[in-house]
């Protein structure tokens, strides 16, 4: 069964097996024709040995430790299901926690940083800045090499959101908890190679630049229209 997902900033299709993991996705990068496609394995689950030989199963605690340093005069950052790890300062939001920074923890370029009572929602990502986020925030280094941006890609997964949930505590979804200890318990397919992990985040990093480009043309053309529409109307009343 074919499927159509718009998932961590990027469009794909896939292929759904018979116990609901997307198995398959389908993304365009923006270095080609729009009508030209590219197919990554990013979810392998259903293949044959030959079509997924450069994948393997790996313990989360095997590719992550936790980090817990901290600090109150860095950069705030914030983590979110749709935007990933970004400034504080340019959420909408109000950011200001006052004396409460105090115990923030310490995140580095290439850190996985996650909302611990959302991460089953998505609420994960691979850090671009050095800063410091809430304590409610679980931050995991890299303990072998690895394409941490092509990490912060899976670890969005399908299935792998199911795993957190499974694996979070708490008495209802609001509150919710997936502790380090738990995160580095599960297992997850991963690409064995830092090239293959390094080609999937390079291709959907094109491909999150193509819909950030086409967002942006919209909400022009949007704005353009509505500023003729006013314009319009405008004049049409100073005739009268």
């Amino acid at each position: 069964m074919r499927q159509r997902f718009t998932n961590a900033g990027h469009v794909s299709t896939g292929s759904i097996n018979r116990n609901g993991s997307f198995v398959k996705m389908l993304v365009i990068t923006p270095a080609t024709d729009i009508d030209d496609f590219r197919e990554l394995t990013l979810f392998p689950s259903g293949y044959s040995r030959q079509e997924t030989s450069s994948w393997e199963q790996r313990k989360l605690g095997e590719l992550f430790v936790e980090s817990d340093e901290r600090s109150s005069t860095e950069e705030i950052l914030s983590v979110s299901v749709a935007n990933g790890i970004y400034p504080a300062s340019e959420s909408e939001r109000d950011t200001n926690p006052g004396a409460s920074i105090a115990n923030y923890k310490i995140v580095r370029v290439g850190d996985i940083v996650y909302n611990s009572m959302r991460m089953w929602q998505g609420a994960v990502g691979s850090s671009r800045y050095n800063g410091i986020v809430s304590p409610a925030y679980v931050v995991a280094k890299p303990v072998v090499e690895l394409d941490s941006t092509c990490f912060g890609y899976l670890l969005k997964r399908p299935e792998l959101l199911y795993k957190y949930l499974c694996n979070s505590q708490g008495n209802s979804k609001d509150t919710q908890t997936l502790r380090y200890e738990r995160f580095a318990e599960i297992t997850a397919e991963v690409p064995s190679t830092i090239e293959e992990q390094r080609a999937i985040s390079d291709c959907l990093e094109g491909l999150d630049n193509l819909i950030t480009l086409h967002q942006r043309e919209c909400q022009y053309h949007s704005l353009c229209g509505y500023l003729l529409g006013n314009s319009v109307s405008w004049v049409n009343s100073a005739r009268r």
